[in-house]
């Protein structure tokens, strides 16, 4: 009697360490929201295009107001935007890399990389989708 209820004690405790284990093994790490400020890589932040730098920058700026950040500076000659948003300040340069290829670099002004990815990453988006088609 003692050798079955040790055996069907032995059994339980079995099943139910593997299901809790099972059950922390199989929930994934929370994935952080672009909303959420958080520390963005300074390659994250700068990206190429295959047209020109002009009309790089005109979608640049189509891209930056359709999110619906503030245009706070516009200089076309020398291919840069500042926009804020929230009480955040960037600068947007728009540069040639050679005769079909051109860059598209959005940082902070204030040098600090604490804040939301999703800036950054909307904007990259619109231009995709414009360059693209969304491919």
């Amino acid at each position: 009697m003692e050798r079955i209820i040790l055996i069907l004690l032995v059994i339980c405790l079995t099943f139910g360490g593997l299901k809790s284990y099972a059950e922390t093994v199989q929930q994934p790490a929370p994935q952080p929201s672009p909303t959420v400020p958080q520390f963005v890589s300074f390659n994250q932040c700068s990206k190429i295009y295959s047209v020109n730098s002009e009309k790089l920058f005109f979608e640049t700026l189509s891209a930056i107001s359709a999110n619906k950040f503030t245009i706070k500076e516009i200089q076309s000659r020398s291919g840069y935007i500042m926009f804020s948003c929230g009480n955040k300040m960037f600068i947007t340069t728009v540069a040639t890399v050679d005769d079909s290829h051109s860059i598209v670099k959005i940082s902070p002004c204030d040098n600090n990389y604490f804040f939301a990815p999703g800036i950054v990453s909307n904007i990259y988006k619109y231009l995709d989708l414009s360059f693209n088609g969304g491919k």
